[in-house]
């Protein structure tokens, strides 16, 4: 996420939960890092949702030692369409 300002920035015991909006036509999304006390960034998640196929998805990073995402979930617009 680089140095940069946030939307939301939570302050924690281990560093500031951040969250950015990264707004496309195609792909509105969010991310969240962990910006440690130490001021290095872990990237957390992202999520976004596809207009092309009208799905929620979700990129988890598990493995925080590289910049790449270990997990996707997937929403299709009729599971989010639930109603409780």
């Amino acid at each position: 996420m680089g140095d940069q300002e946030y939307d939301i920035s939570l302050k924690t015991s281990i560093g500031n939960l951040c969250v950015r909006a990264c707004s496309s036509s195609e792909y509105p999304a969010i991310s969240v890092c962990l910006r440690r006390n130490d001021g290095v960034e872990i990237d957390l998640a992202f999520i976004e949702v596809d207009e092309t196929d009208r799905s929620a998805n979700a990129y988890v990073y598990e493995n925080t030692a590289t910049e790449d995402w270990t997990k996707k979930f997937r929403w299709a617009e009729n599971e989010v369409n639930i109603l409780l």
